[in-house]
């Protein structure tokens, strides 16, 4: 048997995914576009600006970040999210990274971490950073 042994953490994640894989999300995020927008207006994000966008879910905070022409990241732990995020950038064609793997910026480069986890973050190379949480 090739099965990797489960750790509590890799099973928490796991039931984390399944749960935010269940259902569609994408529908209840809709109510928040509009506080997500006003979020990031409240950012004043300069064009090149770097933005990772920490559970990005179907895009709420990294698309209007893209369309201030920030460099936008987005990670999340549910595929189909990620997947709903990347079909709003291409519709509104917008350069917009969306992963399930941990995205680094170079160092020394202005950058702002936003999402609803931010904070947990603050030792995975941000730290010193502006860190926002939605």
């Amino acid at each position: 048997m090739n099965a990797r042994p489960s750790t509590p953490a890799a099973e928490l994640k796991s039931r984390l995914r399944a749960t935010w894989m269940a259902g569609d999300f994408g529908r209840i995020a809709r109510v928040t576009e509009a506080a997500a927008e006003a979020f990031v207006a409240r950012r004043r994000l300069a064009p090149g600006m770097r933005v990772l966008d920490v559970a990005c879910g179907t895009g709420n905070l990294a698309i209007p970040a893209a369309r201030s022409g920030a460099v936008v990241a987005g990670v999340d732990i549910a595929p189909n999210l990620l997947e709903q995020a990347r079909d709003r950038a291409r519709q509104e064609r917008l350069d917009a990274h969306a992963a399930r793997t941990p995205v680094r910026f170079p160092r020394g480069r202005t950058g702002i971490l936003c999402g609803l986890s931010a904070a947990a973050l603050r030792g995975a190379g941000w730290a010193g950073r502006r860190i926002h949480v939605f």
